[in-house]
C-alpha cells in the first residue's frame, strides 16, 4: 500500500477514534448532567430548611448537608478521576491503532508496542513515518495530562513525595495553557468538570493533527 491509499484510509480511521471520544463526552455529559441535577435540588431543600420552622431545621439539616457533600466531593471527584484515567487509556490506545496501521499499510515493520511511555514513543514513530511535526501546543497538553494521571494513578491525587519539578510543571501547565478546572489546593490536585471539557477538546485537536 501506498501513501495515498494510506491518506484515504486514515479518515475511516479517524472518524473510528473521534466515534470513541464521542463516546466518552456523551457519557460524562449525561452523567455530569445527573450530578448537578442532584446537587441543585439538595441546594434547593436546605434553602427552604434555612427559611423554615427552625426544629424541623435542626432535624433534617445535616444530614441533606451531608447528602450534598458526598455527591460533591466524593461521587464527583472519583467520576472526574475516572473519566480522565478513561480519557488517557483512549488516547494511547488510539495512537498504538494508529501506528499499527501505519506499520502495516505502509510495509515499515518496525513498530512494537512500547512497555513504557506509549506517548511519547508513539509520537516519535508517527513523527518520523508520517513526517508530520505535532505543534507545541498538542504535546504541551498530552504531557500535563500525562502528568496529572500519573499522579493520580500512583499517588491517588496527592503532591506528597511528588517532586517539586513536576509540580511546577502542573501549575504551568495550567497557568499557560489557558486550562480551567485544574488547580493545587493542600497539595491535592483539584480537577473539575471544566478540566475533563477541556482535555476531550484537546483530544479531538491532538488527533486532528495526527489524521487529518
Amino acid at each position: 500500500m501506498n501513501i495515498k491509499d494510506w491518506n484515504r484510509n486514515k479518515l475511516f480511521y479517524a472518524a473510528v477514534i473521534f466515534h470513541r471520544f464521542e463516546y466518552i463526552q456523551m457519557y460524562y455529559s449525561e452523567l455530569s448532567e445527573y450530578i448537578n441535577s442532584q446537587l441543585i435540588s439538595i441546594n434547593g431543600i436546605i434553602d427552604q430548611l434555612n427559611q423554615g420552622d427552625e426544629g424541623i431545621k435542626e432535624r433534617y439539616i445535616d444530614e441533606y448537608a451531608d447528602d450534598y457533600y458526598r455527591i460533591k466531593k466524593v461521587l464527583e471527584d472519583n467520576f472526574n478521576k475516572s473519566i480522565l484515567m478513561s480519557l488517557y487509556s483512549l488516547i494511547e490506545n488510539s495512537l498504538i491503532f494508529i501506528c499499527e496501521k501505519v506499520d502495516t499499510e505502509l510495509n515499515i515493520n518496525k513498530f512494537e508496542k512500547p512497555k513504557s511511555a506509549i506517548v511519547k514513543n508513539s509520537q516519535i514513530f508517527l513523527e518520523k513515518y508520517l513526517d508530520i511535526k505535532l505543534s507545541k501546543d498538542s504535546k504541551q497538553f498530552i504531557y500535563g495530562i500525562n502528568i496529572v494521571r500519573n499522579i493520580y494513578v500512583h499517588n491517588n491525587g496527592h503532591l506528597n513525595n511528588i517532586e517539586n519539578e513536576k509540580i511546577i510543571d502542573i501549575d504551568n501547565f495550567s497557568k499557560y495553557n489557558g486550562v480551567s478546572g485544574l488547580s493545587i489546593d493542600n497539595k491535592e490536585i483539584i480537577i473539575t468538570l471544566e478540566f475533563i471539557d477541556y482535555c476531550i477538546k484537546k483530544s479531538k485537536e491532538y488527533f486532528r493533527e495526527i489524521l487529518i
